[in-house]
């Protein structure tokens, strides 16, 4: 794991982590935008979710299985998803305020006949808030979570544990880093100023193969490797010139010397 190996091996590891966000906003988190707020949006839609979008980035995030997962219960989660604003100028203040949403989504929970009550949907929440406005905002993981050493202790402690950890590491200033690169080497993977390939989900990618048992982060950083060499030439020259940079980039490898 990366925690294991010096500098130079970590900034590799950040630099495919890159390219893997690159990937997975081309197959999944561009297109879910699009869907969830409309082709083109520049900014976020004022009640985004459905019942339908809750269901699809349930499922395409690993989260359904937290959920009761019937469609009126769906409806309940957008309609309290698309009430609730993000408030707080650090991530820790916004997780904090995210704690009641997870309560509320909980108790509330319209269950299939039969179906025992799921667990509280702390991840899930996150991310849909991440859906609704991914500006300056990440979801939360266990595997990124570990990547950070936070303990393991109840899912909403350790949640709240994660984002005060990303405000100690200067998460959102590190994020801000990598977006002058990915402007500077135009990727072509924007939409718009809203939609588009994020220094968010470049960090957030690298903490989650930093978090990673040792045999799925090799598959992993494989698979991240070898989709460079499948993208169309503009994009495969645009990609290796963005991460040959993010490796170089002084300020970014002193911030991450001290995670590796």
């Amino acid at each position: 794991m990366t925690e294991n190996l010096d500098i130079d091996a970590a900034m590799n590891v950040f630099a495919l982590a890159a390219a893997d966000a690159v990937r997975w906003w081309l197959t999944v988190d561009g297109p879910l935008l699009s869907i969830i707020h409309g082709p083109g949006s520049t900014r976020p839609a004022k009640s985004p979710f459905s019942a339908e979008h809750v269901e699809s980035v349930a499922k395409l995030y690993g989260f359904r299985r937290t959920m009761a997962g019937t469609p009126d219960d769906d409806l309940r989660v957008a309609k309290l998803i698309n009430s609730h604003t993000r408030q707080g100028t650090s991530l820790g203040e916004q997780a904090r305020q995210l704690q009641g949403l997870v309560r509320t989504l909980h108790e509330g929970q319209i269950p299939r006949s039969g179906k025992p009550r799921t667990g509280l949907m702390v991840s899930g929440t996150t991310k849909l808030a991440w859906f609704k406005d991914p500006t300056g905002w990440t979801p939360f993981d266990s595997i990124a979570a570990t990547g950070l050493k936070i303990p393991r202790t109840t899912p909403l402690d350790r949640m709240l544990r994660f984002y005060q950890a990303l405000d100690m590491i200067g998460f959102l200033q590190m994020a801000a880093i990598v977006d002058q690169h990915i402007e500077r080497h135009d990727l072509g993977c924007r939409i718009s100023a809203f939609n588009r390939v994020r220094g968010e989900r470049v960090v957030d990618r690298f903490l989650m193969f930093k978090g990673m048992e040792a045999s799925r982060q090799t598959a992993e950083l494989a698979i991240a490797r070898h989709f460079v060499f499948c993208t169309p030439p503009y994009l495969c020259h645009s990609l290796t010139s963005l991460m040959l940079a993010l490796m170089g980039d002084m300020n970014l490898r002193s911030r991450i010397r001290p995670l590796c």
